[in-house]
């Protein structure tokens, strides 16, 4: 189509013909050309839409923000384009790509840390959308994130990184789609899955689904989505340096440097605002790397000032994500805990991490850090 173009000019499908095109730049590794064709794509759509309407169509603008926006741009910066998709969407009869867009709007806005009700209402009303219109993949793709939202309200099975609820019952979604060979939908819940894990502490269940998404087919272009930074930060980075600092094994602390290393690359190839939250992950991951290094050494007030300003920094680095903050919190904590065995200042900053998780909106790692403090759920 990108040849038919050039041979013959413009059409209305020459925006989504130029958008995949930089969506593959992107799976490759290119993405400054990415970003050139999905700027392009974005430039052309409002000069040959339908109708003389002079907007984007839904589909353009689900592809360029999901695959190369996020190269230049904030993540935060795409959740009003995805609204304005999934209205014209479903305006205009593209009822696959408007809910799509919807979905990925809603897991943009979790990515910056949107309060857990505000997804879990998001979520709750796509999938009521998606069964109205008889689109059974997005509401696969919508219901682990709906449930993941429950869970991290309390609401769900007795433990909360198994996603079985209101929404969903986990075994058989994942069972059906393993079945029908649904990759994506499968790869989507392993993905919250493996966040959950992460917020709970199951270190090495959250590697081992780490692992498991590293073997579907396509890994390769998720590592061009905008969750990307999400997936590497959590399953590889601070699931393997927490593993690393409990065990003491050199494996872990060798996956989670690379993942480490791989971030880096990326910011560095991104640019101005686009590094918002990879600044944040980033210094987040220097402070677990630091806290390693710490381990070997003699736990002295010199050496727990050094970690706790590189703490102070990463906390700093995170801004408004208020889920970032408690993750940080909790993980000085509980070095403070273990290392320098001072369990006044160990608490004093579980109760901080206690805060952040209620402005999160996530009632259940508040209730799990009141058993923690206080001894009572």
């Amino acid at each position: 189509m990108v040849r038919l173009t050039l041979c013959h000019g413009l059409s209305e499908y020459t925006p989504f013909a130029f958008d995949v095109f930089g969506m593959i730049l992107s799976v490759l590794g290119r993405r400054n050309e990415a970003l050139r064709f999905g700027q392009l794509a974005l430039e052309i759509g409002t000069l040959v839409s339908p109708g003389g309407r002079r907007q984007v169509d839904s589909q353009t603008l689900v592809v360029v923000h999901s695959f190369t926006r996020h190269w230049h741009d904030s993540i935060r910066e795409s959740v009003e384009p995805f609204r304005i998709a999934f209205r014209r969407g479903i305006k205009c009869g593209e009822i696959g790509f408007g809910l799509l867009a919807g979905f990925s709007g809603i897991l943009a806005a979790n990515t910056m840390g949107a309060s857990v009700v505000h997804i879990e209402e998001s979520a709750d009303e796509l999938c009521r959308r998606s069964s109205m219109y008889r689109h059974a993949v997005v509401k696969k793709l919508a219901l682990p994130l709906w449930q993941f939202a429950l869970n991290l309200r309390g609401q769900c099975h007795d433990k909360p990184w198994i996603l079985t609820g209101e929404a969903m019952e986990e075994a058989t979604l994942l069972g059906e789609a393993l079945a029908t060979g649904n990759g994506f939908v499968h790869g989507n819940a392993l993905f919250f899955k493996m966040v959950l894990l992460v917020y709970f502490h199951q270190w090495k269940d959250a590697t081992e689904v780490f692992e498991q998404l590293m073997a579907q087919p396509h890994a390769k272009s998720t590592m061009a989505h905008f969750s990307a930074f999400e997936f590497i930060f959590y399953g590889k980075g601070l699931a393997y340096f927490a593993l690393a600092q409990k065990t003491g094994q050199r494996k872990h602390k060798s996956k989670a440097l690379h993942a480490t290393n791989t971030l880096k690359r990326w910011a560095r190839k991104s640019s101005g605002a686009a590094e918002e939250y990879l600044k944040a992950i980033l210094s987040f991951l220097a402070a677990e790397k630091k806290a390693l290094l710490l381990m070997a050494k003699n736990a002295t007030h010199e050496n727990g000032t050094i970690l706790f300003r590189e703490y102070d920094k990463a906390i700093a680095a995170c801004g408004n994500f208020a889920h970032l903050r408690a993750l940080i919190r909790e993980r000085a904590a509980s070095f403070i805990e273990n290392q320098f065995v001072d369990e006044a200042r160990a608490r004093l900053v579980y109760l901080q991490a206690q805060k952040d998780w209620n402005t999160y909106g996530a009632t259940a790692k508040v209730e799990q850090l009141e058993e923690k403090l206080w001894g009572t759920p």
